[in-house]
């Protein structure tokens, strides 16, 4: 019996289930990422983190979003740079932080060079921005994200930032990095710059769940980081 539709409407009911595997497997993922075991891992290792920052420790935000990590770690007294792209959250960021004396505030994403990006913002941003503003990414192929909803932003170089804060001070305490899948290109820049050695801690999530398309890029990585550092110094498993 052949089909009487053709190979255009194979090809369509192909792609059709393509797409709804693929939103399946990221629902998946969300409710993986939303588990209450991950959840309380992460606050208590952040707990721990914060129990041992001193005043005059340095910390990096990279994705700071409205500031709940830079808030935390400001009160200790340590020394906060914090970075956030999208200028409706920085914004909220800077009525929460910016007139602290020990935070400073920094209107750009975080790359491997310099330059500019577009940022594209998760579908359903109208409806509830803040929480949508925690999907935002520079990545392109992104199912989640809206290609009718972006902003051109300006990107820092981390490894160069870093490297002028390594010249005031011996070392850096904590890195935190969650930018969306930007990470592939971020630490094997922070690598081949001999930084992560100087970072006492680094938390990093990472996001092959959100972007199964680079699942293959997420694997190298990890292996990559877990053949130098110990969990320790690098964790990859930030919430």
């Amino acid at each position: 019996m052949t089909d009487a539709g053709g190979p255009d409407r194979r090809a369509l009911r192909q792609a059709r289930r393509a797409r709804q595997a693929e939103r399946e497997a990221h629902r998946a993922g969300m409710r993986a990422l939303r588990d209450p075991a991950r959840l309380a891992y992460g606050r208590g290792f952040l707990d721990g983190i914060c129990a041992a920052m001193r005043p005059g420790d340095v910390a990096v935000d990279c994705g700071a979003n409205v500031g709940d990590v830079a808030a935390r770690l400001a009160a200790t007294g340590a020394r906060v740079i914090a970075y956030e792209p999208d200028p409706e959250v920085f914004a909220l960021l800077r009525a929460r932080l910016g007139a602290l004396e020990n935070v400073t505030l920094i209107e750009k994403g975080v790359g491997a060079q310099a330059g500019g990006a577009i940022l594209r913002r998760l579908k359903g941003h109208a409806r509830n921005p803040r929480a949508a503003s925690l999907g935002n990414t520079v990545m392109e192929g992104v199912a989640y994200a809206d290609p009718e909803n972006t902003v051109a932003i300006e990107i820092a170089d981390l490894a160069a930032d870093l490297r002028a804060v390594l010249e005031r001070t011996p070392e850096i305490a904590l890195l935190k990095i969650d930018i969306e899948g930007a990470e592939l290109d971020v630490l094997p820049a922070l690598e081949a710059a001999g930084l992560l050695g100087r970072i006492r801690c680094t938390l990093v999530e990472t996001h092959e769940v959100q972007m199964p398309h680079l699942a293959d890029r997420f694997a190298a990585l990890r292996a990559s980081i877990a053949a130098r550092h110990p969990r320790e110094r690098v964790n990859l498993d930030w919430i």
